[in-house]
């Protein structure tokens, strides 16, 4: 007897395959486990320094009316040349990841790098005419935005991260998720949360260093 999209995905999840391959139409059919809870969303800003300057990160807190399991909470990353609006909303206007995951009852960090993000969230300028926005209330020279793009490291990205997390969901269990650039970069720079796993998608993890607490990476095609 053929499995169900839901019990396809869930025994793969207990095997020892770190490869869990699903066509879209699968995906789609995956069913939520919990009862969709309603949920709201707020702003996050945290200034720190490092490598010499200020920084500005951002990101969304999702917290849902009801929480399923108070002990763990998620923190996403996004991909190299993305925000966090990618979890927010799918490019098909569907509910993306973070407001799924809250909905089901948990609460949710979505991070966007320092220079990703615009004051409001969007961008406002053509991508050939935009610069990286370090700071949200004061306007920098393309000398010093010039110097930034080479300090902008990804310890200035996880420090930023870390002290969100921390803020927000201090004392919890972190499950941390990554898109495309945003799988790896915790696992490789050891980011300071208390992280319980990592997820990632888009592209292969690197496998040179031993990465505590992978999970599961889940190809979608078709």
């Amino acid at each position: 007897m053929s499995m169900n999209a839901t019990e396809k995905f869930l025994a793969g999840l207990k095997s020892n395959d770190l490869l869990l391959k699903l066509t879209w139409d699968e995906w789609l059919a995956i069913e939520a486990p919990y009862s969709a809870t309603q949920l709201t969303t707020a702003d996050a800003w945290i200034r720190y320094q490092r490598n010499g300057y200020d920084w500005d990160m951002h990101g969304t807190l999702y917290t849902p009316e009801k929480e399923t399991d108070p002990r763990r909470a998620f923190v996403f990353f996004h991909g190299g040349a993305g925000s966090e609006k990618i979890m927010d909303l799918t490019p098909d206007g569907r509910p993306g990841l973070a407001r799924v995951l809250a909905s089901q009852g948990f609460k949710v960090l979505a991070l966007t790098y320092p220079g990703h993000y615009p004051v409001g969230g969007v961008w406002k300028q053509p991508i050939a005419e935009r610069h990286p926005i370090y700071l949200k209330d004061r306007d920098l020279s393309q000398e010093e935005i010039s110097d930034r793009n080479l300090k902008c490291t990804f310890n200035v990205i996880l420090q930023g991260a870390g002290l969100l997390t921390d803020e927000y969901f201090a004392g919890r269990e972190i499950i941390a998720f990554g898109h495309s650039t945003g799988g790896p970069i915790w696992p490789s720079r050891c980011l300071p949360l208390r992280s319980q796993g990592t997820i990632s998608s888009g592209r292969k993890l690197p496998l040179s260093e031993p990465m505590p607490g992978v999970i599961k990476t889940v190809l979608v095609s078709g």
